[in-house]
C-alpha cells in the first residue's frame, strides 16, 4: 500500500481528491495545521478514509519529521492561501505560504526520499492579464497580486528542482473552479 500525502485536504480540491483516492490501495495521510477544521471536515465526510496530521508549512524541520514518519510515495500540494478577494491582504504570509513554503517542501522531499513524486497546484494568477486566450504553458507569465507572485516563484522551484536534482515534480495550472466544498470566505 502506498502512502499519499495531501495538503490543503480539508479544502476544496484536497478533499475531492481524498475522496477519489478512498478507494484505491493507497494510505491517505491530509497534512493540516488546523485541527478543529480538520475534525470538522471529517465529521462532514465521514466516507473518506483519511489521517490527519499537524505539520507546519512555514517549518522545514516540521516537513523532515513528516516525510520521515510517514514516508510517502506521493505528495500534493493543495495548501495555499486562496486568491479571490483577500489576495492581497497579508503579501508577506501569502509568500511564505504559497512561495517559500514549496521550497521548503521540496527541499525535504531532497532531503527525507528524492524518489517522493510531487505535484503542486498552480493558478492562473500566474498569468496575471493574459494576453492570449487559452493560456497553455508556453503563455508569458505576468503576475499582478501578491498570489500570483507568489504561485509564480513555486512553480519556478519546481522546474529548478525538477532540472537540477531530476526530482518527479509536477505542475498543475488550476483555472477557477467552484463547488459546494469551496470556501464562503474566498
Amino acid at each position: 500500500m502506498k502512502t499519499v500525502l495531501i495538503t490543503g485536504v480539508t479544502g476544496q480540491d484536497g478533499s475531492y481528491l481524498a475522496e477519489q483516492l478512498t478507494n484505491t490501495d493507497s494510505r491517505i495521510i491530509g497534512l493540516v495545521r488546523d485541527e478543529q477544521k480538520a475534525n470538522i471536515w471529517r465529521a462532514a465526510q465521514p466516507e473518506v478514509a483519511v489521517e490527519y496530521a499537524l505539520w507546519d508549512m512555514c517549518s522545514q524541520h516540521s516537513m523532515e519529521e513528516v516525510l520521515s514518519k510517514y514516508r510517502p510515495a506521493e505528495i500534493y500540494n493543495f495548501a495555499a492561501y486562496s486568491s479571490g478577494a483577500g489576495m492581497y491582504d497579508d503579501a508577506v504570509s501569502i509568500g511564505d505560504v504559497n512561495g517559500l513554503a514549496v521550497t521548503r517542501l521540496l527541499e525535504a522531499i531532497r532531503t527525507v526520499d528524492p524518489n517522493i513524486k510531487f505535484c503542486q497546484a498552480s493558478s492562473r494568477e500566474i498569468f496575471g492579464a493574459a494576453s492570449e486566450s487559452p493560456q497553455s504553458e508556453k503563455s508569458v507569465v505576468n503576475p499582478r497580486s501578491p498570489y500570483g507572485a507568489a504561485k509564480l516563484y513555486a512553480d519556478s522551484m519546481v522546474q529548478i528542482y525538477r532540472q537540477h536534482y531530476r526530482l518527479i515534480r509536477l505542475l498543475a495550472i488550476l483555472f477557477n473552479h467552484e463547488s459546494p466544498r469551496r470556501g464562503l470566505d474566498l
